[in-house]
């Protein structure tokens, strides 16, 4: 295969930007126009080489993802009118079961304590129980004993 047929070949599957377009993109999104403004802007900008490609990539891909984010957290502000009653259904149901959730820890707490008692109550009346055990043991011996004499 000769040289010159190569080259056209391999360029149709390569669909990377040119490091002109590149650089035109970053700047468009950073809203800066030099590499020295580029850098003030975002620390981690700082230590990309930007004689490089690769780095104006990372800047690129890291400025795309911020403005993705930012929109949607625009969006999310304030959302077309055709999701505002979704959202709101949203927000009433969450606060619902947030109440619930409350309700039920209030009274998943007033259950232990009324556990906690009953089971004072109950060791209570055990000690009780066995302090009669006793009486009534004592009281048989007793009886047995005067009954043998």
């Amino acid at each position: 295969m000769k040289r010159e047929e190569s080259a056209p070949n391999k360029n149709k599957g390569d669909k990377k930007q040119s490091l002109k377009d590149l650089k035109s993109d970053v700047y468009k999104l950073a809203g800066v126009n030099t590499t020295k403004k580029l850098k003030l802007l975002r620390s981690e900008f700082k230590s990309l080489d930007l004689r490089r490609k690769s780095n104006w990539e990372i800047a690129l891909k890291t400025l795309s993802t911020t403005s993705s984010t930012k929109q949607f957290e625009d969006w999310r502000q304030n959302p077309p009118e055709e999701y505002k009653d979704l959202f709101s259904e949203i927000e009433d149901v969450s606060n619902s079961y947030n109440q619930s959730i409350e309700e039920g820890l209030k009274i998943s707490k007033s259950i232990k304590e009324e556990a906690k008692d009953l089971q004072k109550t109950s060791d209570d009346l055990s000690n009780e129980a066995k302090k009669l055990n006793d009486d009534a043991t004592s009281a048989e011996i007793e009886m047995r004993i005067r009954n043998k004499y």
